[in-house]
């Protein structure tokens, strides 16, 4: 069985996508340009940038934006935020390779 991707609230923000193998109805997200933009911009900036608190929290806003609520974030420690970092991206690339198909 499938999850929904979308909560009930965030409806405007995903369009619908049956899945012919599943039989079953999947949410796609759609980002915003903004929300692109941050993501690449941050993207491109040398690791202690790209790494900071201040990043990292611009990147929970937009995952918490789409994805709903999010376990709550210490971005305290350098190690943690990298982890976080490279989590984020490999959800996000995953939610864009998504719109892609």
């Amino acid at each position: 069985m499938c999850g929904l991707l979308a909560y009930i609230g965030m409806a405007s923000r995903f369009y619908p996508s049956m899945s012919s193998s599943l039989g079953c109805l999947h949410f796609r997200i759609m980002f915003e340009q903004t929300d692109i933009e941050i993501v690449d911009k941050i993207d491109v900036q040398p690791d202690a940038v790209k790494y900071s608190k201040h990043s990292c929290v611009q990147l929970f806003k937009i995952r918490t934006k789409y994805d709903g609520p999010q376990p709550r974030e210490c971005f305290c420690a350098s190690v943690r935020r990298k982890v976080w970092y490279k989590d984020f991206m490999v959800w996000y690339e995953k939610a864009l390779r998504q719109v892609h198909q």
